[in-house]
């Protein structure tokens, strides 16, 4: 295990090297770039057209492309992960003033999922085939197929157009005032529950219906131990390695999710800041933007891989 995870580590950063230098790439063969969109209302006067060639030189954007990329990631080793033109602020700033409202839903939407997700599957389980198993596989099935920007209109449709209130919308840190922070927050998190807690349904009521019939769960039924006892005790324990695999990979569709969530609800977090990054072309914010996601979601995959280890002493990892 040890070797294992020291290998993991050593590939971090060389995948975010890689990761870094498509995306860079990748920026730059898009038409336009970060003075474009600063010059983007006018640029039809000889003035402006001469003031934006002189702002590209200025920000390097004229030298070669590997020349660029090479200052970039020599920078970014140093620690400094540049200016962003969208914020008029160190991108470094930006990310430690954006990244709790984001952190916060995350949290929120994972506990929520698998508190929802996971019974809602064993009940279903348990009730195979009934009217209740149908109606829950029907909710899973909807849950899954809806975009998150889907469930977020009909939330507010359900809210303004129904009932005629509007929520209150935007944020405020949850030290500043914890009672208004969750009454904010609790419609963004409702929308990624959603979006969570469906693939733990479906995942767990198919782990649940093969696991329960294997040939010690047929013993421990012929032993006389109560249904309940042998489904929660002896079945669902075997049956949650697979969550541990969707809960890490779902980290990254909670962060896709994040970018429409946190605009409709004006929520000032990461998924937010890629949004308004990408609109106004900031090069600098984007490429930090990636490196911290990509670093962030190869760390979970990998605890995610060790929690294999600690849920069925079985696994092994050469």
């Amino acid at each position: 295990m040890r070797q294992y995870i020291i290998r993991r580590l050593i590939l971090i950063p060389v995948t975010l090297l890689f990761l870094s230098l498509i995306f860079f790439m990748m920026l730059r063969a898009i038409p336009g770039d970060t003075v474009d969109a600063i010059f983007a209302e006018d640029m039809a006067s000889s003035l402006q057209a001469a003031r934006a060639q002189q702002l590209r030189e200025e920000l390097g954007l004229t030298r070669p492309i590997h020349v660029q990329y090479l200052d970039w990631l020599g920078h970014m080793l140093r620690g400094d992960l540049g200016h962003s033109f969208r914020y008029n602020k160190p991108v470094t700033q930006v990310l430690k003033e954006r990244w709790h409202p984001s952190f916060q839903l995350m949290i929120l939407a994972v506990i929520g999922g698998v508190s929802i997700g996971i019974p809602l599957g064993v009940f279903s389980a348990y009730k195979q085939d009934t009217r209740v198993d149908y109606t829950l596989r029907m909710i899973a099935i909807t849950g899954i197929t809806l975009p998150v920007f889907v469930v977020a209109a009909l939330l507010l449709i359900l809210l303004v157009g129904i009932f005629g209130w509007m929520p209150e919308i935007g944020y405020v840190s949850f030290f500043e005032d914890p009672s208004r922070n969750m009454k904010k927050m609790a419609w963004p998190a409702i929308v990624l529950i959603v979006a969570a807690s469906a693939p733990y349904m479906r995942l767990v009521r198919s782990e649940m219906l093969e696991v329960i019939r294997e040939e010690y769960i047929r013993t421990a039924r012929a032993k006389g131990l109560r249904d309940r006892l042998v489904v929660f005790r002896h079945a669902l324990r075997n049956a949650l390695l697979p969550v541990v695999t969707t809960t890490g990979l779902s980290i990254g569709g909670l962060i896709s999710g994040t970018v429409i969530t946190e605009s409709v609800f004006e929520v000032p977090g990461l998924g937010r800041t890629i949004r308004e990054a990408a609109s106004s072309r900031d090069y600098a914010m984007l490429q930090s933007m990636v490196i911290a996601i990509g670093a962030a979601v190869m760390v979970i995959n990998l605890l995610t891989d060790i929690a294999y280890g600690w849920i069925d002493p079985r696994i092994r990892y050469t």
